[in-house]
């Protein structure tokens, strides 16, 4: 641990840790020697109980009355995986597997996947990048949001095409590589929401489907480029409010298409919403092009400036009063 204080605290910037998942992973490396792996996983595939065997645990990444996910090294290789189990052995099970054999840059690579009539386990690759939820702090330039969402469209894209359906996009399961190239993750898996959250990325129609993920997809995008949900009017149209410098023009009726809470709508597939935003982008010119992010949902920070301006000159005005009464009694 001496190394890592030492570089954290490097005089000289340059020695510093440049990102933070270079810290994060010289910690892991660190604690790993800490930890035990934990118990073998009863039941499952052969060869993912194999591979199981071969790791070390590290850590628990998160928990819930109904999944697990685990970091683990394996020892071997000293490379970083995840391992993720179930008790509910059917839900996530044939996605895993299928995407096993399917490769694609920009779905999180799935190394094995196995399963009984009690559990189920996935084991894939750790993205060091973290989450897009992580990273939604403020609303981004548009430009930024859509290279995110396009890559999200082509994973989901080649996934309904070789019969795979995401079910639960949020921007939890939006991860992202050590190079920052994001990995679609949990096809399939059931969502876990407690009685006091809202699943916000789930469509109207309550229904596992390739229009369902085209639903979540424009919830991440309207989050991304506004910083807050969708909001719509009585008659069940989306209101996108201002969007000058925002969006590009024509951009508002994708995002309808995206949005629509009739799903006859709403693009019936990610194959089309592509097609439209490629001819709105090839017919844009630089001076069309958003310059700006959208104003951050947050008034408080405005209410606060004003609060400071107003107390100011309160404080200017009671000085100047106290003075001119010190000068009146004087002379």
């Amino acid at each position: 641990y001496d190394d890592i204080i030492k570089k954290c605290l490097a005089q000289d910037p340059e020695d510093r840790y440049q990102k933070a998942v270079q810290l994060k992973d010289d910690i892991l490396n660190a604690i790993s020697s800490d930890f035990q792996p934990p118990p073998s996983t009863a039941g499952g595939d052969t060869g993912v109980n194999s591979f199981i065997g071969k790791c070390q645990f590290l850590d628990t990444l998160k928990e819930t009355k109904f999944s697990s996910t685990m970091l683990v090294e394996n020892k071997e290789s000293h490379d970083l995986f995840i391992i993720k189990k179930s008790s509910k052995s059917g839900s996530g099970l044939k996605e895993a597997k299928l995407l096993t054999n399917l490769k694609h840059k920009n779905i999180v690579n799935i190394f094995g996947a196995g399963g009984n009539d009690r559990s189920m386990v996935i084991v894939m690759e750790y993205a060091r990048g973290g989450s897009l939820s992580d990273r939604m702090v403020k609303p981004y330039p548009f430009e930024k949001a859509m290279d995110i969402i396009i890559a999200i469209a082509d994973a989901l894209d080649f996934a309904h095409k070789n019969g795979v359906v995401h079910g639960n996009l949020r921007p939890s399961n939006i991860l992202f590589a050590a190079d920052d190239i994001v990995r679609v993750s949990d096809f399939g898996l059931p969502p876990h929401y407690s009685l006091m959250e809202k699943n916000w990325y789930a469509s109207p129609e309550k229904r596992v489907s390739k229009q369902s993920d085209v639903y979540s997809l424009g919830v991440i995008l309207h989050q991304l480029v506004f910083g807050k949900n969708p909001i719509y009017s009585r008659s069940s149209n989306l209101f996108l409010g201002r969007t000058d410098g925002i969006i590009p023009r024509g951009m508002d009726k994708i995002f309808e298409k995206l949005l629509a809470i009739r799903i006859t709508q709403r693009y019936r597939s990610i194959e089309e919403f592509l097609f439209d935003w490629d001819t709105l982008q090839k017919n844009l010119s630089d001076s069309q092009r958003p310059r700006r992010a959208a104003p951050p949902n947050d008034t408080g920070k405005d209410s606060a400036r004003t609060i400071i301006k107003i107390s100011a000159i309160s404080a200017a005005v009671v000085i100047v009063t106290v003075i001119l009464l010190i000068l009146h009694f004087t002379y």
